[in-house]
């Protein structure tokens, strides 16, 4: 059967993805195949009949089996008798599902015996020899069993998730817009329950049942005719059952009787007076719409009109007339869920089947289908045209009375089309199994280079842990602001830029690729080694440099940049050279050069965001960052090695072993690949212009749109580090799926055509994108009431993140995946005449220094000029153009495109010119920033609501800032109060209200312990409430650095009257950077360091509690100063507390942790004199009963003082192991995982220091030297 083994590879896949989504988001281990002799013997037989007995009836009745056929009529009599017994002992429980795995158990268990007798290992224990036929029967059976189960178990995981990860659904709305039928699923429902005739109910429920088993069994006559290869069965088995849970995550429906229980039909008008929109469902299927069991039966009738034998089309028709009644007469779905699976079943079916003569692509009412099928789905989809047609029935009966006639109407043209299709001859059938295999074998090297690729995917992987790690280093170095970071990445990005130019000239020179490329690959693993001692002496340089100048001296920029290419230059250059290198290598093994580039750039993308992946949730919390430097020189290393061993079993030449057409241009493109019209030099020079135009100015899209989106995600789905790394590798994964497409679409279009399309799908892609984000932040609302019924832990929340990742930033990936190798061919097929590798090293020069002009426009000018909104809309204007321009270039394409069909040209032009023009004047003026702040991502939850956004400030540095506002009305006098809050992506900053107090109490904590007042550092700005305070205090200077000059504009703007515009006053220094970079490039020492950061998750922020950072600190006091500094206590696992605490016990004697209005504050001091008690303004106080009444209450919210602190220390045993630093990175790792806990982490770390304390005290047996307790 051709395909048999990829196919069957592929439901493993499913099975495994639905698996651990399972095991991830419900917890849930069970593999899902239970053992086949279970304690039940009903069970037992039912598990054989599903695991062995299906596909080995199939092969028995499809004429493949070896097996005698009287052997196989008695073990279906046995399983006959043996289902009849069972039903005389206990009939209650049986159902229709039961019946035929019953009745085919001994059917199984002979055909599992067959197999075992034939297979090669098994057949020499009996010393058989299997002939052809018993041959065939092995594979046959043993790819089809697993099909059968695979597909099973990942239908049934896909639809157990759909119950959790779709908490609302669009059940109310799509019951009214039912309506429009005159109530006929509800009548139809009612009358089935009302009348029950037990034989009709039974046949009714049967079929419903039976749609999988059949489909199966539609197998047997399709193989007695030989026409599995004709009709492509196994995809029409398998892809439908994909595409299924796509669309049920599209437009979530439970279904009538699941959604409103009893009160479905007669009371749900009632129920739906006020319901408006999506509504919350508790757990149960969301596969609905559209309904698969009518699409999957409407399947089999256009498989069986295939058939010589019509006798199977008129049976599968009758199914599904059966089965139409029965979707409705059991309440399981709408009428409009069989109407919009109307146009579905031609559109989608006739496209997989696509038997000879029907050519579905050529098809005008195939195309109406497709497009009456996506407008239904977008509109049941968009709360906007939901509520329109639920507002406008008759709208719905246009629409459905269209739909319905042209699903009638293609279904007529397929039948006159197939009806009278000839079986293939056996010369045919032959020729159908073997002729893919021959062409495969002819097109390939005799010599196999898929090691090559293997090399790649490794390497992506090491690189993309390089880029990961150095980023890290330089970070702490040069500091966690934007310009810092896109500093160092267009510096990266230089060096890859330089090397791949600079490869593409001396791989045309070399003799050798592959050893040079082993050579740069044990260079870049040796380099990477010594990588830890290059970045200490880079800090050492940097600081000498960097002392003393202003964080936002331009000349910083200027150090950033030459320190970061002396450290950076040599290993990306070596990585940039490995593209070109490896490319001329492949010139001479394999044809077509979009052909190899598409393959190494896949490879390579893909290890990349494998590495992405492990780098985020393995490697770099396990092995931090110099055990993570030393994986990747490993990979790099034995890459190398690997190479060089592949190496010495290499011919001399190449051209020894390749196998090529005569014709050069035939070399060119690649086998099956469609060549190019006829062109001369000037319009091969125009052409390879233009794809150096569009590799140029789509680099520039590329990183842009890469960090626009981030910069948005970071709003809606989180900004801890995992969140960056699922950001990275869906992007990655996007552009590998599209360059993995590029070799398929090459045998039936030309490079000009794709590269048009690629950039026309940017366009549309990111348009799309625009309206997403409103709902994404809606669905991590949704799983607020979830929470009564199941709670997602963190691999759950980390799964559904990933997906919202997914839906933002693998479509416009997957088209600048799918373009990249059909430009970079072109352009470097243009620059041949340079050299084969100096070519592509060019236009890779040419791409990468796009990329770096994107990086430096979107990160430093656009995105703070134009905001989020625009820049996007201005990306997708660009890619428009780029579209248009290349569709000009190659307009010689064109015509061959579209089969020189001028009508269809046209109208595809037409098409697109509609499509476009829609998308530019829909695309939305502003996002709904209400919504898009509310922070649902953080807790899965919506009961965080502030307001309405007042006022808002977007930046690369900042990201976005707002102002909400909310009136409150007391219930008792009726006073009207407006509560303005202070967010940055969504999450709280400060408020006007309640949070003055618990600031004040936070700012002035410390002074307890402070005698001076001459220096005072502010890390961290907020609302400038805590600034102020400490401001009134009496300090002599106070410096404040803060990340974005935005939240210091918002805040002095809305909250001038708490923070009496503090940033403006004569003594007061403001620095825009990060606070760890202030201290290391600033000598100033300071009474007082002052921190109150938002949230230790954010990615980077733990890095204000790492060992390093308090050494600095300690460095930047003075002889009695102090470090107060924020932690959080709500949603924090206890261990990281701990870590905090004794991280900064390693670097400070005297260590207090108070509580004050619910937040934590640490005190640190390494002077006896801050252990003396303190009033407010410095004097010591000689007893607790000397302070005032502000004083005591700051005192009682000590929790733990050095004395605790101590013996917490000595519990740890081992306490240097418990110490977060820059290389291990425990903190950052680690934090983010309290947002998931189910239990008030708040109460459980309160009471779990309160007992370490009384622990020390009834083991010391002594009193508090500062409280006299």
């Amino acid at each position: 059967m051709r395909y048999l083994k990829p196919w069957a590879a592929v439901t493993v896949l499913m099975y495994i993805s639905t698996f651990i989504g399972k095991l991830f988001l419900l917890q849930d281990a069970d593999i899902g195949l239970s053992a086949p002799f279970s304690r039940s013997i009903e069970i037992a037989f039912v598990n054989l009949g599903i695991y062995f007995g299906i596909s080995g009836s199939v092969l028995w009745l499809g004429k493949l089996m070896p097996m005698r056929n009287r052997i196989m009529v008695f073990a279906l009599v046995v399983g006959y008798l043996t289902f009849w017994l069972q039903y005389a002992l206990d009939a209650v429980n049986y159902h229709a599902g039961l019946v035929l795995p019953i009745m085919l158990w001994a059917i199984g268990i002979a055909a599992f015996f067959t197999f075992l007798y034939n297979c090669p290992g098994m057949a020499r224990l009996f010393r058989h020899t299997p002939d052809a036929v018993e041959q065939r029967y092995v594979g046959y059976y043993f790819y089809l069993t697993v099909i059968i189960l695979m597909l099973g178990q990942a239908t049934n995981n896909a639809l157990e998730l759909t119950r959790f990860i779709l908490p609302e659904t669009i059940d109310a709305d799509l019951y009214k817009i039912d309506t429009a039928f005159w109530g006929f699923a509800d009548n139809l429902y009612a009358t089935f329950i009302q009348y029950q005739q037990p034989l009709w109910q039974s046949i009714v429920i049967s079929v419903y049942s039976l749609l999988a088993i059949m489909l199966t069994l539609l197998f047997i006559p399709v193989l007695r005719e030989k026409r599995d290869v004709q009709l492509n069965v196994l995809r029409v088995l398998i892809v439908p059952f994909i595409c299924a849970y796509l669309l049920y995550c599209f437009t979530p429906v439970g279904g009538p009787l699941y959604v409103f229980g009893n009160d479905y039909p007669a009371n749900i008008g009632a129920v739906l007076a006020q319901t408006k929109g999506t509504i919350f469902v508790p757990p149960s299927y969301r596969n609905g719409m559209p309904s698969m069991h009518f699409t999957g039966a409407m399947l089999m009738v256009l498989v069986a009109a295939c058939l010589t034998r019509k006798v199977y089309f008129y049976a599968t028709a009758a199914f599904a007339a059966i089965t139409f009644i029965a979707t409705m007469a059991l309440g399981e779905h709408y009428l409009i869920d069989l109407i919009v699976a109307a146009p579905l079943y031609i559109a989608l079916g006739t496209a997989l089947i696509n038997p000879p003569g029907w050519h579905f692509y050529k098809r005008r009412i195939w195309w109406v289908c497709t497009l009456l099928f996506a407008a239904w789905e977008i509109m049941l989809h968009a709360d906007t045209t939901r509520f329109f047609l639920a507002d406008h029935l008759w709208v719905v009966r246009f629409f459905s009375a269209v739909s319905v006639i042209a699903a009638v109407y293609g279904l007529a043209a397929y039948l006159r089309a197939v009806w009278y299709l000839p079986a293939p001859s056996e010369a045919q059938y032959q020729a159908y199994s073997w002729q893919e295999k021959a062409a495969v074998a002819q097109a390939s090297p005799q010599i196999s280079v898929r090691w090559v690729f293997g090399l790649f995917v490794c390497s992506g992987f090491a690189g993309l842990l390089y880029e990961v790690v150095f980023a890290k280093h330089l970070g702490v170095i040069f500091g966690g602001t934007s310009l810092a970071a896109y500093t160092v990445m267009a510096t990266y990005m230089g060096g890859m830029a330089l090397g791949a130019w600079l490869g593409g000239l001396l791989a045309d020179r070399v003799r050798s690729p592959l050893k040079w490329y082993a050579l740069f690959e044990a260079a870049i693993g040796v380099y990477a080694l010594a990588t830890p001692a290059l970045f200490k002496l880079i800090a050492h340089i940097y600081v000498a440099l960097a002392t003393d100048v202003r964080p936002d001296s331009p000349v910083l920029t200027l150090w950033r940049v030459s320190l970061g290419v002396i450290v950076l230059g040599i290993p990306t250059i070596l990585m940039g050279t490995t593209l070109p290198i490896m490319f001329k290598f492949l010139r001479g093994y394999l044809p077509g050069r979009g052909n190899i580039i598409a393959r190494l750039y896949t490879a390579n993308i893909m290890g990349a965001a494998l590495g992405a992946l492990a780098g985020a949730y393995a490697i770099l919390p396990s092995l931090g960052l110099t055990g993570a430097t030393r994986l990747a020189a490993l990979f790099s290393l034995m890459i190398a090695l690997y190479a060089i061993d592949r190496l010495k079993s290499l011919p001399d030449t190449a051209s020894e072993v390749v196998v090529v057409g005569d014709e050069e241009e035939a070399k060119e493109v690649g086998a099956g690949h469609i060549m190019l019209p006829s062109q001369n030099a000037w319009q091969r020079r125009r052409l390879g212009i233009a794809a150096l135009w569009v590799v140029s100015l789509g680099g520039v899209v590329t990183l842009a749109l890469e960090i626009v989106n981030m910069h948005m995600l970071a709003v809606i789905a989180g900004n801890s580090v995992y969140a960056f790394g699922l950001m990275l590798a869906t992007f990655l994964c996007g552009l590998g799926l599209g360059s993995a497409l590029y070799d398929r679409l090459r045998c039936w279009l030309t490079d000009p055509v794709i590269a048009t399309i690629a950039q026309l799908g940017i366009f549309f892609a990111i348009i799309i994108s625009a309206f997403q984000w409103d709902g994404l932040v809606g669905y991590f609302a949704s799983f607020g009431p979830m929470s009564e019924y199941h709670h997602f832990g963190f691999a759950a929340r980390e799964l559904i993140r990933a997906a919202v990742c997914a839906i933002i930033m693998m479509p416009p990936a997957f088209f600048i995946g799918l373009g990249y190798p059909a430009t970079m061919a072109l352009a470097s097929d243009w620059l041949k005449n340079r050299g084969e590798a100096a070519g592509l090293g060019i236009a890779s020069l040419c791409n990468t220094l796009g990329n770096i002009a994107g990086v430096l426009l979107a990160g430093f000018v656009f995105l703070n000029w134009l905001g989020s909104n625009r820049l996007l809309f201005v990306l997708a204007i660009l890619s428009l153009a780029l579209a248009l321009y290349m569709a000009y270039i190659g307009r010689t394409a064109w015509p061959q495109a579209f089969r020189y069909n001028n009508s269809a040209q046209r109208a595809g032009s037409i098409a697109a010119l509609i499509a476009v023009i829609f998308a530019l004047w829909a695309y939305p003026a502003q996002w709904n920033l209400t919504q898009l702040t509310i922070g649902a991502n953080v807790y899965f939850t919506s009961d965080n609501y502030r307001g309405e956004v007042i006022d808002s400030r977007e930046s690369i540095q900042g990201g976005l800032t707002t102002v909400n506002s909310f009136t409150m009305e007391h219930k008792k006098t009726g006073e009207r109060k407006t509560i303005l809050t202070l967010l940055t992506n969504g999450k709280f900053q400060g408020n006007n209200a309640g949070e003055i107090a618990a600031q004040r109490g936070v700012a002035l904590t410390p002074l307890l312990h402070v005698q001076e007042r001459g220096d005072v550092l502010v890390i961290g700005y907020g609302t400038g409430n805590s600034a102020h305070v400490l401001h009134e205090q009496g300090f002599a200077k106070m410096d404040i650095a803060e990340l974005a000059a935005d939240m210091v504009d918002i805040a002095d703007i809305h909250f001038g009257e708490i923070n009496k515009l503090v940033s403006q006053q004569d003594n007061v220094r403001m620095y825009y950077t990060d606070g760890r970079n202030l201290l290391l490039t600033q000598n100033k020492r300071y009474d007082l360091i002052s921190m109150e950061i938002s949230s230790i998750w954010f990615a980077g922020a733990a890095n204000l509690y790492n060992r390093e950072f308090y050494q600095l600190v300690k460095a930047r006091l003075k002889e009695n100063g102090v470090l107060q500094q924020w932690v959080q206590l709500h949603h924090m696992q206890p261990m990281d507390l701990l870590y905090i605490l004794n991280t900064l016990h390693q670097e400070f004697r005297y260590v207090w942790l108070y509580v004050s209005g619910g937040q934590g504050v640490l005190v640190a001091s390494n002077t006896e004199e801050s252990a003396r008690l303190h009033h407010l303004d410095g004097r010591i106080a000689a007893s607790t009963e000397d302070l005032d009444a502000e004083e005591k209450a700051l005192r009682e919210d000590l929790l733990l003082e050095p004395a605790d602190v101590d013996y917490l220390a000595q519990k740890l045993r081992v306490p240097q192991f418990f110490v977060s630093t820059d290389n291990n990175l425990y903190l950052e790792y680690s934090t983010p995982k309290g947002n998931a806990l189910a239990y008030d982490a708040f109460t459980h770390n309160v009471n779990m220091l309160e007992g370490v304390r009384k622990e020390r005290l009834r083991k010391q047996g002594g009193q508090s030297p500062d409280t006299g307790e």
